[in-house]
């Protein structure tokens, strides 16, 4: 019982550090002009003022509607349209995989592939081999994975872990639960 209680605060976090991975890979600048002023002269000759003004935060750049985007929500209250959207861009990410891992759940979006790359390399500096435990699930995964726990369970414990069809951040391909054979013991468990 005390893994189905840390279950949702351990994908919560993953699903935190993916996006701010994603967000990190996004939004960083490019290094040459981390100078915050050039010494140009204008044709006058005069200095010209090349001060690099720091992008703001642009909500309207991304749909937090549109299933393509990287900013799309999804959660109880709000499906995917169409409920069964499949995006077109999975890939396996160069991550070490869970054994016994379906061919579905080992795809993800590139975007978040080459996050996952860039992570796992990351803890891999700090003796941290991480593993895809599950990365996209389709709506008829998801639709047998919810009826199992329904069945197993019953609806109320069903819903308070796991969403329906339509409803689950992993048919978006942007979101992977990892575990790793550093520490199996913190993995995804059934």
């Amino acid at each position: 019982m005390g893994n189905v209680k840390r279950r949702p605060l351990l994908l919560i976090l993953l699903c935190i550090i993916i996006a701010c991975t994603c967000g990190y890979f996004l939004f960083k600048g490019d290094d040459s002009a981390s100078s915050s002023q050039s010494s140009a002269k204008t044709t006058d000759g005069k200095e010209a003022d090349n001060t690099l003004k720091q992008p703001t935060f642009n909500t309207k750049q991304h749909s937090l509607t549109e299933p393509t985007s990287i900013w799309v929500v999804v959660n109880k209250k709000l499906p995917l349209q169409p409920k069964t959207y499949t995006p077109t861009d999975l890939v396996v990410p160069n991550i070490q995989l869970r054994s016994n891992i379906t061919s579905d759940e080992r795809q993800v979006r590139q975007v978040t592939a080459t996050a996952l790359a860039s992570l796992a390399a990351a803890a891999k500096k700090d003796d941290v081999t991480l593993t895809l435990e599950s990365g996209y699930r389709s709506y008829n995964m998801q639709v047998g994975l919810y009826n199992r726990y329904v069945s197993q369970q019953g609806q109320a414990v069903a819903d308070s872990q796991s969403a329906r069809a339509g409803h689950s951040e992993h048919q978006t391909g942007l979101v992977a639960d990892l575990g790793g054979v550093t520490r199996p013991g913190c993995n995804v468990e059934a």
